[in-house]
């Protein structure tokens, strides 16, 4: 402290020897600029590919052989439960009309074939008329044929009339049928009033319908129904991750207003990839279907799955260069080291499963990898 009070002038040597952390400070200066004259050796690579590292960077790099088991992986996707194919509804008006009665609401549990609104419609009651005039053109039509039978049997006809006769009995039959089948398509009808039910069991997801308002065929749904018990996990799975989803493979979602998670097993892998998103969808049906759960919750599903003959890697020991290629450094029994690209699926809890490139039993670099290759970056 001598020494350094000396070297300050006279004027200011008072206020410095009052001052012990500016003292400090450039005690701690003086150690840190020694700190940062230290870095470690810079790796060589040779024209063949091979790196070798300087004696005094070796204790920075660790070396590991990797398991000889078949991999574990956990596919990671964001999920949602939704209704499975077929358990939702969308009732709309067959017919032009005017809502005169609405049976339900929003969130009643309803039953197949339940009366849930009624319909006033003028298209309706003009089908209606159309039947009745098919009906007795038909009857009209038949008698008329049965007469020129008659006729014919008895050697008074002619068989031009008789001829005529059944094509317009034919005719008239097939008009009867093509009404009846159009009024049918109204489902419950009276003389231009028609009753809307329930094609399936379930809950009104949604009414848009209200008494006076306008109903009309292409128009929105009335109401929207769906089964609370027909309901299933919906998630995409990456591209490269598709090997590891098997049908059957466990699962476990977490729900964000579930404490729990919640158990599935997947039931389908989707047959095609998303171009866009490079991801194809995995369906999982639930082992105990939980009151809880809604139709749009969304949630963060672990799949369970094996790659067979796959490794896992500390995530630590894979560089990615080069467009987004992924590599390893294998370890040589001369101390040096060599690059290897593998495929990879996404890291889970600091570990990766390698798919392809490495062997049980090759020792890698599991840390300290990027003072192999400086051009390479470690994102996962």
């Amino acid at each position: 402290m001598q020494k350094i009070l000396e070297a300050i002038p006279g004027a200011f040597r008072p206020f410095v020897a009052f001052c012990p952390m500016f003292l400090l400070g450039l005690g701690c200066s003086h150690a840190e600029s020694e700190a940062l004259k230290f870095s470690p050796g810079t790796a060589q690579t040779s024209s063949a590919g091979v790196v070798s590292l300087p004696a005094q960077s070796q204790k920075f790099v660790e070396v590991a052989a990797i398991g000889g088991d078949a991999a574990p992986a956990l596919v990671q996707a964001p999920g949602r439960v939704a209704f499975r194919d077929g358990a939702v509804a969308r009732v709309g008006a067959p017919v032009h009309g005017r809502v005169i009665a609405i049976n339900v609401h929003v969130g009643d549990p309803v039953h197949k074939g339940q009366h849930l609104m009624t319909l006033s419609s003028p298209d309706a009651a003009t089908m209606n008329a159309d039947l009745q005039r098919a009906e007795v053109g038909a009857r009209a039509a038949a008698a008329e044929a049965q007469r020129q039978r008659d006729m014919m049997s008895k050697g008074v006809g002619i068989q031009s009339d008789l001829v005529a006769a059944q094509a317009h009995s034919d005719e008239a039959r097939a008009e009867l049928v093509r009404a009846r089948t159009s009024l049918a398509f109204l489902g419950q009808e009276h003389g231009g009033i028609i009753e809307i039910r329930a094609p399936i069991a379930g809950n009104v997801l949604s009414l848009r319908a209200t008494v006076g308002g306008t109903a009309q065929p292409d128009g929105d749904p009335l109401l929207e129904l769906g089964d609370p018990n027909a309901l299933w996990m919906v998630t995409e799975v990456f591209e490269r991750e598709l090997p590891l989803v098997r049908v059957g493979a466990r699962a476990a979602a977490q729900v964000a207003s579930m404490a729990d998670p919640v158990h599935l097993q997947v039931l389908n892998v989707g047959a095609a990839v998303d171009p866009a998103t490079r991801r194809a969808p995995v369906y999982l049906a639930f082992d105990e279907l939980e009151p809880a759960l809604r139709s749009g919750m969304y949630a963060r599903i672990a799949i369970e799955a094996k790659f067979e003959g796959g490794v896992a890697v500390p995530a630590t020991a894979v560089l990615i260069k080069e467009g987004g290629r992924t590599f390893v450094y294998v370890a040589q029994p001369d101390g040096t080291f060599r690059s290897r690209e593998v495929t990879i699926g996404h890291p889970v809890d600091g570990r990766v499963a390698v798919f392809t490139g490495l062997r049980p039993g090759e020792r890698i670099v599991v840390k300290g990898a990027l003072l192999l290759d400086t051009a390479a970056e470690q994102l996962l």
